[in-house]
């Protein structure tokens, strides 16, 4: 089966297959092509446009199987009944779409690497990934201060917890980027680990403690009047 330019693994065609039975259709695009710029600057993201299953990805990444495994477990937690983020209809800009994206990994993320790992499927390298942030975190620092609540600090902030909270990442990694994110946006990197300390107490396992883990960090860091969180009723928080 051939996806992007990529003949991917029958164990990836296969996962493919039964995520199909599960979720309806799964479209696979270029991320290169998304309409946010913002976006295009990540290595995968999960849509939903209608009842279809929309996957963007990097044709160029060299871990294009994990990355797509892994986007397309977003939709099955969404199907499973774990919370989403919209934007606000005030704030439609690229920024709010990528922090609210971002709040939505932190969480998903950790459950989805576990997922895979029991499955014996491969998770992306976390090597290779915080090599990139070296980068990000170098241009983000020419374009913003990263003042308190700001674009920069809410997306540090966001990365921070994620190293933190997520168990896939070895103790060494976890230094690795906390030391990227503390040469550049220091606050940042502290409030996240405190946010990580508040959220650990209740664990976000389950679609009712992932939700209020998410209303912990949106509330935390001053996102109320950008990011709405949608639950699997479809109530908006």
């Amino acid at each position: 089966m051939v996806v992007l330019d990529h003949e991917i693994s029958k164990k990836a065609e296969r996962f493919i297959r039964e995520k199909e039975k599960l979720l309806g259709k799964i479209i696979l695009k270029d991320i290169n092509k998304h309409w946010n710029p913002s976006v295009r600057e990540l290595d995968g993201c999960h849509d939903l446009q209608g009842s279809d299953q929309v996957v963007w990805l990097k044709p160029d990444n060299p871990d294009f199987e994990s990355f797509m495994m892994h986007e397309i477990m977003h939709g099955v937690l969404i199907h499973e009944g774990f919370p989403k983020t919209a934007r606000t209809p005030e704030f439609n800009d690229e920024q709010s779409h990528y922090i609210g994206s971002l709040l939505t990994s932190v969480i998903a993320d950790p459950i989805i690497d576990n997922q895979l790992i029991g499955s014996r499927l491969t998770t992306f390298n976390r090597d290779s990934a915080i090599q990139n942030k070296t980068t990000e975190a170098l241009l983000d620092s020419k374009t913003c201060k990263g003042s308190p609540y700001g674009f920069c600090f809410c997306k540090w902030a966001l990365i921070s917890f994620h190293a933190c909270i997520d168990n896939s990442f070895t103790e060494k990694q976890r230094k690795n980027i906390y030391s990227i994110i503390d040469k550049k946006f220091p606050q940042a990197l502290e409030f996240g680990k405190i946010l990580c300390g508040k959220v650990k107490k209740e664990g976000f396992s389950t679609p009712q403690k992932a939700l209020n883990a998410m209303l912990v960090l949106r509330n935390s860091l001053k996102l109320n009047e950008r990011v709405i969180i949608v639950d699997s009723q479809g109530s908006s928080h």
